[in-house]
């Protein structure tokens, strides 16, 4: 009786497992990929806006908006303490440079003219 390596003589052990070494490199290149994909599917993006300063009338204050976000974002734990995205974020804080004024992401439209004379 002859053993299974004399049947197959001047081949190497490479090439006997040539296709379970390619399927598993191809295994550890999918598992690479899904992984840096992966690390995209909770993020969140910002675009750049320019909204009027409430302060001081007819500048421009630059600042960020949203651009990307998914539902994921109420699953952050923040939400214990009953804050959440984008007031979680340096973003969500604008800024205008002309007037110093500060306010979280959105609150530049709510100010009454009382509150602008207060702050000025």
């Amino acid at each position: 009786m002859k053993r299974s390596s004399e049947y197959r003589e001047g081949v190497t052990t490479y090439q006997i497992f040539k296709d379970v070494y390619e399927r598993v490199f191809m295994k550890k290149k999918l598992s690479v990929a899904l992984l840096v994909l992966s690390s995209f599917a909770n993020s969140t993006t910002w675009g750049e806006l320019e909204v009027d300063d409430p302060i001081v009338k007819g500048a421009k204050c630059a600042v960020a908006e949203p651009a990307s976000y998914g539902g994921y974002i109420y699953s952050w734990p923040s939400k214990y303490d009953q804050v959440f995205w984008p007031h979680t974020e340096s973003n969500g804080i604008w800024f205008c440079e002309t007037s110093g004024f500060i306010a979280l992401i959105g609150d530049f439209d709510e100010l009454k003219p009382a509150e602008i004379e207060r702050i000025t």
